[in-house]
């Protein structure tokens, strides 16, 4: 076929990322590289502009970095960075906030007492995919260089702009240099030779054929990600390559099976890789009339995912009501299997919350999900999906304590001197909490985000997006059409029982003082185990389909909504809301102290919109009747939805039609994106007693997928205390 066959070469092609074999001979060594950084850095940081500094940087590793080629992979290249660049953002932040901005510091600092991090995203980012395949690499800085043209006739034109096309240029210039090292190099693997002939073309133009745009995304990731950024999606891949695919197929270039091939080799070189979190990538979605784009290259692209049997990268499925029922059925058919790392998300639930900010769909119609599930309008907008993630058990254990934090003891929310008379008095000082952490949070990441375009410009970034170019103006400088900032909710179930335990016994039955809770929280519950056990057996609990719980869930959403989404940001946007907790129900809850529902000092908190783990009682329908008592609307950066299924519950075409029915429903009545598991209990029993049994048992984290016996024992025992009451 080419000379290669994957699956005879997949055990080589799975460690080639941990067994690297850079040629000495084609760059300097990475302690090299680090000291050639260095040392511009020093020489030109007081007399260069930023811009320019960074993007000398960037052409300097690309001149002298060491190279790989594996003949084996039709993705062949390899660049030993190291990330060498990552570090300079957070070097240099620490430069321009003491400079120009020490108060935001502070706060970033003080934050760990509110239970969160507020600080500016440049990790997520979403380059355009549209213009570096229809125009390449050579088009991208051909632009740039018409751009300086126009710019240097325009009496106008300012030396920031001139700067930042310069920097530009001073990028992709290098990146050419660097794409004819590589193609030279690969001239000495006679095995390479598609690999070498491809590099030539994509040197000369834009890719024209689907071999060209796989080669395309994969040696712009690889370009990319030498600094913090991370292009956290390779887009709608159908769509992005479909005309190439049917092109090749008519022409006669490639086979079916052939174009299978490549995908195999694209796809299993990012799981190799075992990328953070997932390498997502796009398929499907309707235009704003509900005509669904699903194509023959949509459904190849999932059977040959499927086939590989791999958690990395992952797939995003836009969902919409005209969605073919046969392609439902094939993604939940790969759920049902246990390839579950895929998601489904509501174009309508998208376009709705889009709306909310002021983006019509004529608009939004385009939207490309990036991260873990964050609908990002590719080409137009910067969102900074991650700024922040508002802990709201925080403002609980602030209300309980009269906004003093009981770990640290300091004074971290509102303090009051008395205390609460009556529930609703609690009720309203815990919303007081809650939005004293959330104007200081927005009041740390809007200092921070006035001098990002100092703090990190990003000429490889911005050179794909149109508008930064017409605007000559980065894109962390107001360059993309829409610079807007997202913040996220997290622990919505800890937070709603816990304020329920509180009404239930101090207020209602007068089981206790609020003094006395407050004295069994900073004791992390010691010596009050029977209390504990009993508050842990109470059922009156969020995610059970239950109205007080369900609409106190839905108050507080609301509450943070009116507060947050549209509220005016420092660059000219506005701020979107997300509700998923990632890793952040662990790492942030470190930082809380006992809270009322039973859960110990420190312990993790319930993670995106589920409930408290263990305690979703009734069923996933309950569960998803909780989660869709929330306007998703005020959600644009995702609001998701996880289930655990048994497989009995979906097997057959009973099950089938059972699982497409929850999936429509669930989307009917609003929810934005549904994800999860099917297993039982007793799988995951067995694989923490004989895990080598179970080597390629995957679970849903979050945003991504793990092998379950790769887990930690604490993650572990969440999934089973989560899947015991689910089935």
């Amino acid at each position: 076929m080419f000379g290669l066959d994957f699956f005879a070469n997949r055990e080589f092609l799975n460690h080639e990322f941990t067994n690297p074999h850079f040629d000495a001979s084609t760059g300097l060594s990475p302690d090299e590289l680090a000291a050639g950084l260095r040392q511009l850095y020093d020489q030109k940081l007081e007399s260069t502009p930023y811009a320019l500094l960074r993007a000398e940087m960037f052409a300097y590793l690309y001149d002298h970095v060491q190279l790989e080629i594996n003949p084996l992979n039709l993705f062949a290249a390899k660049i030993n960075h190291q990330k060498l660049l990552q570090k300079y953002t957070g070097l240099h932040k620490a430069h321009i906030l003491s400079k120009f901005a020490p108060e935001g510091l502070a706060l970033q600092k003080n934050a760990v007492e509110w239970g969160c991090r507020p600080c500016i995203d440049y990790h997520h980012t979403l380059p355009n995919w549209n213009d570096i395949q229809s125009l390449g690499f050579p088009g991208l800085l051909h632009r740039a260089e018409m751009r300086k043209a126009e710019l240097l006739r325009d009496p106008s034109a300012t030396q920031e702009q001139l700067d930042f096309i310069e920097s530009v240029i001073i990028v992709y210039s290098a990146i050419m240099r660097l794409l004819c090292r590589i193609r030279d190099a690969s001239l000495n693997y006679p095995q390479a030779q598609m690999f070498s002939e491809c590099m030539t073309e994509l040197i000369a133009h834009a890719p024209q054929t689907i071999y060209q745009a796989m080669m395309m995304t994969d040696l712009f990731m690889m370009i990319y990600e030498v600094g913090l950024e991370n292009a956290r999606t390779f887009g709608l891949i159908d769509r992005l390559y479909e005309p190439l695919y049917l092109a090749d197929l008519e022409a006669g270039r490639f086979t079916d099976e052939e174009v299978r091939e490549l995908f195999r080799y694209f796809i299993n070189k990012y799981s190799a890789a075992d990328r953070w979190a997932g390498q997502p990538f796009g398929l499907g979605g309707a235009d704003k009339n509900g005509n669904y784009g699903s194509s023959r290259l949509t459904r190849l692209i999932l059977e040959i995912y499927s086939e590989l049997n791999i958690t990395n990268p992952k797939v995003h499925v836009r969902y919409h009501k005209s969605m073919p029922e046969d392609l439902l059925r094939q993604v939940l058919g790969m759920i049902r299997s246990g390839t579950s790392s895929i998601n489904l998300q509501s174009d309508e639930a998208v376009w709705k919350a889009y709306e909310k900010i002021g983006i019509g769909r004529e608009i939004s119609q385009h939207y490309v999900p990036q991260g873990c599930y964050e609908p990002t309008l590719m080409g137009l907008e910067e969102p900074l999906i991650c700024c922040s993630w508002i802990s709201i058990p925080k403002a609980v254990e602030f209300a309980v304590n009269n906004g003093v934090d009981m770990l640290t003891g300091k004074a971290g929310g509102t303090l009051y001197c008395t205390e609460p008379a009556a529930y609703k008095d609690f009720y309203r000082r815990f919303l007081v909490q809650l939005d004293t952490i959330v104007n200081n949070v927005i009041r740390a990441v809007d200092l921070e985000s006035q001098y990002m375009h100092l703090i990190n410009p990003s000429p490889l970034y911005s050179g794909t997006f149109a508008s930064c170019i017409e605007k000559s103006r980065d894109i962390y400088n107001q360059g993309a059409v829409y610079s807007n900032t997202s913040l996220k909710l997290c622990g919505i179930g800890t937070a709603v029982d816990s304020l329920l335990i509180i009404k239930k016994y101090v207020y209602d039955e007068k089981k206790l003082t609020l003094q006395e809770f407050r004295e069994i929280l900073q004791n992390n519950w010691q010596g009050y185990e029977d209390l504990r056990i009993e508050i842990l057996n109470e059922k009156n609990r969020y995610a059970n389909g239950l109205t007080e719980p369900d609409t106190l869930a839905r108050d507080i959403y609301a509450h943070l909504g009116a507060l947050i989404v549209g509220r005016k940001n420092q660059i000219g946007g506005v701020y979107r809301l997300g509700a998923d907790s990632v890793m952040h129900c662990i790492d942030h809850a470190v930082h809380v102290a006992a809270t009322p529902d039973g859960r110990l000092a420190g312990a993790m908190f319930s993670k995106n919109m589920c409930g408290v783990a263990g305690k979703e009682r009734q069923g996933v329908t309950a569960a998803m009747r909780s989660v869709l008592s929330i306007d998703t609307s005020d959600l644009v950066n995702a609001a998701v939805f996880d289930f655990i299924l048994h497989p009995s519950a979906v097997e057959g075409e009973r099950g089938m039609a059972a699982f497409v029915s929850l999936a429509r429903t669930y989307f009917e009545c609003g929810g934005m994106v549904l994800q999860g598991n099917v297993f039982g209990i007793e799988d995951l029993y067995a694989a923490q007693q004989n895990p080598e049994k179970y080597s390629t048992l995957q679970v849903r984290v979050c945003g991504w997928n793990e092998y379950f016996v790769k887990m930690t024992k604490e993650k572990q025992d969440d999934f089973i205390r989560r899947c015991r009451s689910a089935q």
